[in-house]
């Protein structure tokens, strides 16, 4: 925590606070020991960190935003206890998944409460609105319906980089575009450009922060990460690696790509990393996730707050960028 500002470690520590206080002592204890487990191991807070950090360059109380913090958390721990099901995972923020550690039929019924709870939460705010429940319920809709086009594209040999921007759009960037745009309606008139801006930078927080996910599921280190490193290959996750390995590719090499990559064997990640080594791969999305950086910093120029209002907010971004897990 050293090395961040004064207000960015006041606003990480207001997040980390409220997560730390969102252990249920309802009964049966079965049901919601899980969901316990996953704010003991919660991850990184992206979603809630940013969402305080609008607020706050808008000048807004953070405190006024506890339940709304718990609600979108709570939305998104949902969905990733349901994702290790569909995706069998054994790990995840470093330590068992629910599923593995319960069962499967545990995490399904145990994230089917926390999403009830999201929704709880959210009444529970003395900020919330008819508009931002209706945005909020649109965000959970489209975060279901991202997931299934990834269920989707892991039975076709072959996506477009098109078709993999508008899955992400739905399973990533739209809890984040929430996450930044309520503060955001709060604290400006709706028609003010500000909401536009935001609502686009989360797009492209999303593309960005799942690309570098895509990138360090391979390139990265498992114990820095969190997760088995190559479960995306294994899975026969449509990657943006992937589809870039396909545009390069001749046909010949697409052929053995789409074979090997949409293969059951065990030994496929040898493969895979020699031919993403021989298009440049690793490289191309380097520059991606360097060129989405960019054009945030674009828009962020653009918010009508005073320059000074925005540091902490880009002090964070520049975080996100460098992460490793």
């Amino acid at each position: 925590m050293s090395n961040y500002s004064k207000n960015l470690s006041r606003i990480i520590d207001f997040s980390d606070e409220i997560l730390g206080e969102a252990s249920i002592t309802r009964h049966p204890q079965k049901l919601y020991d899980p969901i316990n487990y996953m704010f003991t191991y919660r991850g990184k807070q992206i979603r809630s960190v940013f969402s305080l950090l609008s607020h706050d360059m808008f000048g807004g109380n953070i405190h006024d935003f506890k339940e709304f913090i718990l609600s979108i958390e709570s939305l998104h721990t949902f969905t990733l206890m349901h994702d290790d099901v569909m995706d069998n995972a054994n790990i995840r923020r470093g330590v068992q998944s629910v599923n593995k550690k319960w069962s499967n039929n545990q995490s399904i019924l145990s994230g089917d409460a926390l999403l009830v709870k999201s929704y709880e939460y959210l009444c529970l705010w003395k900020l919330t609105n008819k508009l931002i429940l209706q945005s909020f319920t649109d965000t959970a809709i489209k975060v279901c319906e991202g997931q299934q086009l990834d269920l989707d594209f892991s039975d076709q040999e072959e996506i477009s980089l098109d078709e993999y921007f508008g899955m992400i759009e739905l399973k990533t960037s739209a809890l984040i575009q929430l996450a930044l745009v309520v503060p955001t309606l709060l604290n400006s008139n709706l028609k003010n450009k500000n909401v536009d801006l935001m609502s686009r930078i989360g797009l492209l927080l999303g593309r960005l922060f799942q690309i570098q996910d895509d990138y360090l599921d391979l390139y990265g280190h498992e114990l820095d990460f969190g997760k088995s490193i190559g479960r995306d290959v294994y899975e026969k996750k449509k990657t943006a690696l992937y589809v870039r390995a396909l545009v390069c590719a001749n046909e010949q090499d697409r052929k053995r790509l789409k074979a090997i990559y949409n293969s059951n064997d065990p030994h496929k990640l040898e493969v895979i990393n020699q031919i993403y080594a021989q298009f440049q791969v690793k490289e191309y999305t380097e520059d991606l996730i360097r060129a989405l950086y960019q054009d945030i910093l674009s828009l962020i120029s653009q918010i009508g707050v005073p320059e000074k209002n925005k540091s902490t907010f880009l002090e964070f971004l520049d975080i996100i960028l460098n992460r490793n897990s």
